[in-house]
């Protein structure tokens, strides 16, 4: 993580260098896909790393654009177009989609991918398998579904079906509901799907998983 900070310091430092001799003040922009408490977590870990470092909009060393799609596609690609408009030395991209997204409309501004998919799980590696040559950032595999699985027979040894809810337009959503799914296969559980497209239909899905009579 630490190499991975000092990279986007080096950006922002670069970007200080060549700024217009008017305003050396850095401009990155900050792609989100939704308003949700855990993802804010990501965003604020990134500025509190960049603040600890010299960099914070209250200070006048950074200049932030910032973007929320707010679950939304045809948003998403117009907030990503608005952000890059705008020329940025660096775009932060939270959670998979905007990661996707402004990595097939820039092959030259780094993007740093926060709450993202390795690239290769994302399908943003080339035929070569090599990634994109300005994505870096933090990245998540699936392994961690196999022990969420194996933990379920052990603490509730009765548990023959469970359920779960996932977003069908996120891609590592549906490459996670593969992975879950050959989980349960080995350990003789039944998995019930529910499938949700937006964060206003959370709610009502989740009533109805639970009328599934499932055990966890």
């Amino acid at each position: 993580m630490k190499i991975q900070a000092l990279t986007v310091f080096f950006f922002i430092i670069l970007a200080g260098c060549v700024s217009n001799k008017n305003d050396n003040t850095p401009l990155i922009g900050f792609l989100d896909y939704v308003q949700d408490p855990t993802i804010e977590q990501a965003h604020d870990g990134f500025f509190d790393a960049l603040k600890e470092n010299g960099y914070d909009t209250e200070n006048n060393t950074l200049k932030v654009v910032y973007a929320n799609a707010q679950g939304d596609i045809p948003t998403l690609n117009q907030a990503a177009d608005m952000i890059l408009a705008k020329q940025p030395v660096l775009v932060a991209t939270n959670v998979t989609l905007p990661t996707i997204t402004m990595a097939n409309k820039t092959n030259e501004v780094p993007i740093f991918m926060i709450v993202s998919p390795r690239p290769d799980i994302a399908g943003l590696t080339d035929a070569s398998g090599k990634n994109p040559p300005n994505l870096f950032g933090v990245y998540e595999t699936l392994a961690y579904i196999d022990t969420a699985i194996s933990i379920i027979p052990e603490v509730m040894p009765d548990a023959k079906v469970i359920g779960t809810i996932y977003n069908q337009a996120e891609p590592q959503s549906v490459d996670a509901v593969h992975v879950l799914q050959e989980a349960c296969n080995r350990f003789g559980i039944q998995l019930i799907l529910k499938p949700v497209t937006n964060s206003s239909e959370s709610q009502l899905v989740a009533q109805s998983l639970l009328n599934e009579n499932i055990d966890a």
